[in-house]
């Protein structure tokens, strides 16, 4: 069931939110890919050089990694300009994605290659739209008709 204060997304917004959250999920993996030797490295190098204080490598890389995961913002839905989404002193990729957006609307409202790529891929999926439901009529009729014919 669908919440009521939740709009349904337009197509585009759609594969813009896919294409954001696969490029996040990529940069989040390579983010704990570097982290799991680099965090196992801190805390050896802590125990063997700092044994007063054996945590304050690791620590250190805990709390990198946790400004990390801040800034990509994995499953944020918050805007990025918004001042209580976020205490860094950083822009988050929520915010560097929001610009390359921008330059790509932009060149789309000026009718360059995405203007013209978006029209192309409108078309083939209307196209693809109408032939599924051409089909799914035909295939409701020709079940109409074995039906009636059995009985």
């Amino acid at each position: 069931m669908q919440d009521d204060n939740i709009q349904t997304p337009s197509r585009w917004q759609l594969f813009r939110d896919i294409i954001v959250f696969q490029v996040k999920l990529v940069i989040d993996g390579l983010r704990d890919a570097l982290l799991i030797p680099t965090s196992l490295l801190a805390g050896l190098f802590g125990v063997l050089t700092k044994p007063s204080e054996p945590g304050h490598y690791f620590y250190r890389v805990v709390r990198m990694g946790r400004q990390s995961e801040k800034w990509i913002n994995l499953f944020g839905m918050a805007p990025p300009d918004d001042p209580k989404s976020s205490t860094m002193d950083v822009r988050p990729l929520d915010s560097l994605i929001k610009d390359l957006e921008s330059s790509v609307v932009d060149q789309y409202n000026r009718g360059g290659v995405t203007a013209k790529a978006k029209d192309a891929i409108d078309s083939a999926l209307d196209a693809i739209a109408r032939l599924r439901e051409n089909q799914q009529e035909t295939s409701d009729s020709s079940d109409s008709e074995n039906t009636a014919t059995k009985q």
